[in-house]
């Protein structure tokens, strides 16, 4: 056997260097070729995201908001119902001292003047009377109010029985600041003589004019 010379040992080598490179060539290659692929990547658990400083998002435009279906809305506790249209209502009050029939007059009157800067919103008017009784007696009464037109609201009144008639009427009434208001009681028949007497009260409330 014949020992190789120097030539074809350095033949050898280079050789073999050549095939090295290029198993290394072809390895880059196919590891480039494989990371160019997209990897799926899983998360195993739910990753925490810290956001250090809030973002500013900005909106062009009106964005629609669409409801699919009636929501469900559920009220905690009992709201606060407020009128805000009439905020400032001022209860109101009216009830002078009784006053007795003179004579053989059929009407006594109660009148007041609704304050300067308020309109008066009279919502009920009751009249209680002693009265002779007989078979046509009978006891009526009527708000006037003396604005710019007269106008005036009527309800009869039913006997009570033992000489006391009543008279009670619900109603809805303006009258403006300035404005005289009278209630007039009136009695049918005043041929029985007797200290008949009536006492008046309404009620209502005030609001500020400007």
């Amino acid at each position: 056997m014949k020992t190789p010379s120097v030539n074809q040992k350095c033949a050898w080598s280079l050789s073999t260097l050549a095939a090295v490179i290029g198993v290394a060539i072809a390895t880059l290659t196919t590891s480039s070729l494989v990371a160019a692929n997209t990897s799926n990547v899983n998360v195993v658990n739910t990753p925490n995201v810290n956001i250090a400083n809030t973002p500013i998002v900005t909106l062009s435009g009106t964005p629609s908001v669409s409801i699919t279906g009636t929501p469900n809305v559920n009220v905690a506790n009992t709201p606060i119902v407020q009128d805000r249209d009439n905020a400032a209502r001022q209860p109101f009050t009216y009830a002078p001292v009784a006053q007795f029939w003179t004579g053989n007059a059929r009407n006594i009157s109660f009148q007041f003047t609704v304050p300067g800067g308020k309109r008066l919103v009279i919502e009920q008017v009751s009249v209680s009377a002693n009265l002779t009784a007989s078979t046509t007696q009978k006891l009526s009464a009527e708000v006037q109010i003396f604005g710019s037109t007269l106008t005036f609201y009527r309800f009869v009144g039913t006997d009570a029985g033992q000489n006391d008639f009543v008279a009670s009427s619900q109603m809805r009434c303006y009258a403006d600041a300035g404005t005289s208001v009278v209630i007039l009681v009136t009695r049918s028949d005043t041929s029985v003589g007797g200290a008949n007497f009536a006492g008046v009260s309404l009620s209502g409330y005030l609001i500020d004019t400007p």
